[in-house]
């Protein structure tokens, strides 16, 4: 079994070379990638040329609005879908602060919900999951925020965004310690401050710019990361490289690098 990479990162390069996706597809295997994430919103129109490729699904992501009290309805139905396509994990993102909204009353609006999804998951037998989402207006971006939600729903699963944590200038190393228990997949993105020629920055709240890179090619720990995700044994599929930003000009070299790193 190999990586993950997000599809829309694939999808991106072969407009880019103006290719087939199906190629695309086809290279990245040879590289060792041959598991997707992607939007629930359009898993089942990606699946039929993913079934026809030969290519898996590992993670299913599902943009909601559980933090307003709102669309169980599309997270259930999500977990529904994330099962049938033979799906292992869906990452709920589960909405964004309105305005002057408190942390305390997005944790109490997304509770319930987030109880009622994970019942389903556990029942579909997929994992249910949040991650570090790289965001100045969600309320599962800080460290201790995302302990609050993880405490507060018992079952609720971690996906460990190597990248994301950087956006707020937290260290990675620290929320690892702080979700290792829940952790059951791993987003690899790395980031630097250092310009990359080709890509487009990210701008922080901390107004650093933030470059993507392959990962174990940026300033994160990404040694001991790698160190970490072979001691708790997460497989490659439970990989997701990812790049940020405006993304790498050749994903599918970006992809030979991070797993070449990877691998050791």
């Amino acid at each position: 079994m190999g990586y993950g990479v997000f599809l829309g990162h694939l999808k991106s390069e072969a407009k880019r070379r103006n290719r087939p996706l199906s190629e695309i597809l086809e290279q990245a295997k040879a590289l060792d990638v041959d598991h997707v994430t992607l939007d629930a919103a359009s898993l089942a129109q990606d699946l039929p040329v993913l079934r026809e490729n030969g290519v898996k699904i590992n993670l299913v992501y599902c943009v909601c609005n559980l933090v307003q009290g709102k669309d169980l309805d599309q997270a259930l139905r999500a977990a529904e879908d994330t099962a049938k396509a033979d799906g292992k994990v869906l990452m709920l993102v589960p909405g964004f602060f309105e305005e002057e909204q408190s942390y305390a009353d997005a944790l109490q609006k997304a509770s319930p919900l987030l109880k009622r999804v994970v019942r389903e998951c556990k029942s579909l037998g997929i994992h249910p999951t949040i991650e570090d989402y790289g965001g100045r207006f969600t309320p599962y971006s800080l460290i201790p925020h995302i302990q609050g939600f993880l405490e507060e729903v018992e079952g609720l699963e971690f996906v460990f965004d190597s990248g994301n944590v950087l956006y707020h200038r937290q260290n990675p190393l620290a929320l690892w310690d702080a979700t290792e228990d829940r952790i059951v997949a791993v987003h690899a993105k790395d980031l630097t401050l250092r310009p990359q020629e080709g890509c487009k920055p990210n701008l922080a709240p901390t107004r650093d710019l933030l470059w993507p890179t392959a990962f174990g090619e940026g300033d994160l720990p990404a040694a001991e990361i790698r160190r970490r995700i072979a001691e708790k044994k997460i497989p490659p599929e439970g990989i997701t490289l990812e790049h940020d930003g405006g993304g790498a000009p050749n994903t599918l070299e970006f992809l030979r690098r991070s797993v070449a790193f990877l691998k050791g």
